[in-house]
């Protein structure tokens, strides 16, 4: 029964409520893998009937059941929202504070009054974010939740922590910063692009993503460029690439032509370029029947014409070049012999096994490209 609970649970499907309110009541005749699979599938298809049950659950204090129980009764709160929620809220809330537990099952009531999405568990997630005795994992969750709550008057808590001694505290921080807004905000997402520790410049990243804040497109192009993280540098052109306007556009051709860039670099550059909607992505250069590619839009191929010029990525002769010309049906973006770092060689590519196929001899270029 358990695998029909996680069948239907995935894929949010009713039909099984009172087969798994009934394993939840029964649980001591039941397996535990068919309970704790039913109180996973009533927190995910929502089932506000299942309530009561879970509340004698969770009031058991049953260790091995508990932590699912929060969880479900988070999800049911926050697919009611209303009153539900409130009250869901409320009762989770009473629940931490006059029980003795372990930072477990703290973290998952801290976590499920997120999901619950109720604005009356702000104050008391605030004074936890904002509270250094509480510890860096219940900060850390309580951030995590205000920012999925999104309501202005967690903002405070949220900007104080941004100072935080912890860095994974002002990591957490200055990423749930993402659903405000104001100036406060941007200035604090801003000065984070300058702190010493990885983690707070990638969330500072993520942050400007979700925003689409435009005022850090110098920050992200100095963190894209130069910063000593690979994971910041990456995290940096995500951003560019979704904050999508000229300039960050700009960032992002420079890094990907620019061949002295490590593979992965330009990888991500090329990858942030693609995904843009509108003229600039989308496209697949299919052969036409008679071995000839078809031509992408201009930004696209002047892009890889660049790139060309430069002794970047290139096309190989037996595959379609962006441009049109002679080729098979398939499309290769070759940087030449990788494996025995040697220039491409004019001519026909290797015919042997498919090893010797990706790593035979192509089109002109520089295999240090």
């Amino acid at each position: 029964m358990a695998v029909a609970f996680n069948f239907f649970g995935e894929r949010e499907r009713t039909g099984l409520e009172e087969r798994a309110i009934y394993a939840v009541e029964e649980r001591f005749d039941e397996h535990s893998e068919t309970v704790l699979a039913a109180i996973d599938y009533l927190g995910r298809i929502g089932a506000t009937e299942a309530i009561p049950v879970l509340r004698e659950v969770a009031e058991s204090e049953e260790r091995r059941f508990l932590t699912n129980t929060i969880r479900a009764l988070g999800r049911i709160g926050g697919a009611a929202s209303g009153r539900v929620a409130d009250d869901m809220a409320e009762y989770l809330v009473e629940f931490y504070e006059d029980r003795d537990l372990d930072s477990g099952p703290q973290r998952e009531i801290i976590l499920a009054l997120g999901t619950n999405g109720s604005a009356a568990a702000v104050e008391f997630l605030s004074a936890i974010a904002d509270n250094s005795e509480s510890g860096q994992f219940l900060r850390i969750a309580s951030l995590e939740s205000l920012s999925q709550i999104g309501n202005p008057r967690g903002l405070d808590a949220v900007l104080a922590s941004v100072s935080a001694g912890e860095p994974h505290v002002r990591a957490a921080a200055v990423q749930a910063l993402g659903p405000f807004s104001g100036s406060a905000v941007d200035a604090a997402i801003l000065d984070a692009f300058r702190d010493s520790h990885e983690r707070t410049r990638i969330a500072a990243a993520h942050a400007s993503r979700d925003r689409r804040l435009v005022a850090a497109v110098p920050y992200l192009r100095f963190r894209a460029t130069r910063d000593e993280s690979q994971a910041v540098r990456e995290h940096s052109i995500r951003a560019l690439g979704a904050i999508d306007n000229s300039e960050s556009m700009q960032v992002i051709e420079e890094l990907f032509i620019e061949r002295r860039n490590s593979a992965r670099v330009r990888t991500t550059s090329g990858d942030a370029y693609a995904k843009q909607p509108g003229p600039v992505s989308g496209h697949v250069y299919r052969g036409n029947g008679r071995g000839k590619a078809q031509k992408p839009d201009r930004p696209v191929q002047q892009l890889f014409r660049d790139s060309k010029q430069d002794n970047g990525p290139q096309y190989g002769t037996n595959y379609p070049s962006p441009y049109g010309g002679k080729g098979y049906n398939r499309k290769i973006l070759c940087l030449g012999n990788r494996r025995k770092q040697q220039p491409c060689k004019s001519g026909r590519r290797n015919q042997g096994s498919y090893r010797g196929q990706q790593s035979g001899a192509c089109a002109k270029g520089n295999a240090n490209a």
